[in-house]
């Protein structure tokens, strides 16, 4: 390892652990949503053997997605960890360290500076993105890890002078190995090929038609990959959820069909217009490469013009919109932010550090645009790199009080008593589903009935969707509602989800005596977790 890279291994190295330990994410504990899977994973494997747990856990997913490898390392981690979260934690830190370091010796393989190395996995990871590294149930960690590993020796197939086939034929399986993490990575396939082949033709001194011409095996190669891809998750089915990878009511699906009435019904998505202000940055990287080349033209004619945008900025934007327009069809309907903007804002990071090192290296391109650009680069990242902070430090915040709101309720109740939680539907669906499940495998308290309080506070939901998690949380309470307690005033404690306490204080006015009970409020970013338990 040279000394540079070894100094960005240490800078990312060093980064990763500040976000892990003073966010606070590292012990953090059993969280909602996420984590009752371990749980229940841990029980089970007291009772059966790894190989068993492990063929029932990918089959069982398989039903529904199309993600194996996704769940092989689950149920590995399982075995390995248990329900020690600190350990949990302590490998998603290791993932991110040599994700954003995989991704920084591509950039570098390509012949970035080492400051615009860095700013790839920067740019990749920080942000809005960076909660993958704070929850423990995501497909994106192993899918970004083994992308990054691909990539690496995507570039490598190009710079290398003697093993060339066995660096294509590792870019190939770590991307299969990404895309069987998550199905929305296949999406990325056509990009890669692009990508391959801009960078092999550059490497080569090729036009793209001589550098396409020289690659037509693994384009061949690239398209039956796809193809068997896509016919394998059609299949199975895509998932029923629009948080999963590629919908049943995805765009993308219906897009196939009916390509006309797809375009008509699209909308546009926060998942990307949230990062608009570096798409300009990108727009104002482009403009200063053309205006540098445009001043030494004669004249300034539309087809010269033309000549230097392609030259200067064609291949790039081609690639970016390879990258970008799969995933924001897949998501265009559903405003979902977040961990989706994996992998597609793999398109603005490189965009950034592709005109990053271009602008830097410039001989024509005045000292002054240089540095306004940089600056913007800057001005940009900072705010990156607290919102992976503040993100991460909110996943944090909603354990500590998941874990006081929990440990509250078993503490305050036995193993006899009725225990009443309210919740959202919709809001509150899969962690009300773990709450119940959590109150029965570590406090041995079965007697849990739930109250549906609707507060309208869901991003999207519609009927149908609603009455189908009101069927799961039937299921989950075992059937057991509010209704079916036969004298409410013998409730013994009663524990509500956020935004729940002034519509569950109306809704039981008839029955509810607060004088009679003892409260507990754990606050955190989206309110408060409140527990009312019977004074003794």
């Amino acid at each position: 390892m040279d000394k540079k890279n070894q100094r960005a291994f240490l800078i990312i190295a060093g980064f990763f652990a500040a976000l892990f330990v003073f966010t606070g994410i590292l012990f953090s504990g059993f969280h909602f949503k996420d984590d009752i899977g371990i749980l229940t994973g841990e029980k089970a494997l007291q009772n059966t053997s790894f190989p068993q747990f492990l063929r029932q856990a990918v089959s069982e997913d398989l039903s529904v997605r199309f993600r194996p490898l996704r769940m092989i390392e689950r149920a590995v981690e399982i075995k390995l960890f248990g329900s020690n979260f600190p350990l949990w934690y302590g490998y998603n830190c290791l993932m991110g360290i040599f994700c954003a370091y995989f991704l920084y010796l591509f950039a570098r393989t390509v012949k970035f500076s080492f400051s615009s190395a860095l700013l790839f996995p920067a740019f990749t990871l920080l942000g809005q993105q960076s909660v993958i590294w704070g929850r423990s149930s995501l497909s994106e960690p192993i899918g970004m890890f083994f992308l990054s590993l691909s990539l690496l020796c995507m570039a490598k197939s190009v710079h290398s002078e003697t093993d060339r086939s066995r660096y294509n034929g590792l870019f190939l399986l770590f991307f299969v190995l990404s895309a069987l993490s998550k199905e929305s990575f296949l999406l990325l396939l056509p990009a890669l090929v692009f990508w391959k082949v801009w960078l092999f033709g550059s490497r080569n001194d090729l036009s793209f038609k001589e550098s396409l011409a020289k690659n037509k095996i693994l384009v061949l190669v690239t398209s039956l990959m796809m193809l068997a891809g896509l016919s394998v998750i059609f299949l199975i089915g895509p998932a029923k959820e629009p948080n999963s990878g590629i919908c049943a009511n995805s765009p993308m699906l219906r897009f196939i069909v009916s390509p006309i009435h797809s375009l008509r019904d699209m909308k546009f998505s926060v998942l990307f217009l949230s990062d608009y202000t570096a798409f300009l940055v990108i727009l104002l990287g482009v403009f200063l490469m053309m205006e540098a080349h445009l001043r030494d033209e004669e004249s300034l004619a539309i087809a010269r013009i033309i000549r230097v945008a392609r030259n200067y900025g064609g291949k790039l934007v081609v690639l970016f919109l390879l990258i970008i327009v799969p995933q924001f069809v897949i998501y265009s309907r559903t405003g979902l932010q977040n961990r989706f903007a994996l992998p597609g804002f793999i398109a603005f990071a490189y965009a950034l550090a592709y005109l990053h090192n271009r602008i830097l290296v410039s001989r024509t391109i005045k000292t002054f645009a240089k540095t306004v650009f940089v600056a913007v680069i800057v001005l940009l990242l900072v705010p990156r790199v607290a919102h992976a902070f503040f993100r991460v430090k909110n996943i944090a915040d909603e354990g500590v009080m998941t874990n006081r709101f929990l440990n509250t309720i078993i503490q305050d109740t036995q193993k006899d008593s009725v225990i009443l939680v309210a919740l959202d539907p919709v809001i509150d669906h899969e962690a009300s589903g773990t709450l119940a499940a959590y109150l029965s495998l570590k406090g041995g308290r079965e007697n849990v009935y739930y109250m549906l309080i609707p507060t309208g506070r869901a991003l999207f939901d519609d009927d149908s969707r609603s009455s189908g998690l009101r069927a799961d949380l039937k299921e989950s309470y075992k059937n057991k509602s509010v209704e079916s307690i036969p004298d409410k005033t013998k409730i013994d404690c009663i524990a509500l989800f956020p935004s729940m306490e002034t519509k569950f204080l109306e809704l039981a006015a008839g029955w509810f005596d607060k004088s009679k009970f003892n409260s507990s409020a754990y606050g955190y970013f989206e309110g408060n977790f409140l527990v009312y338990s019977r004074k003794k």
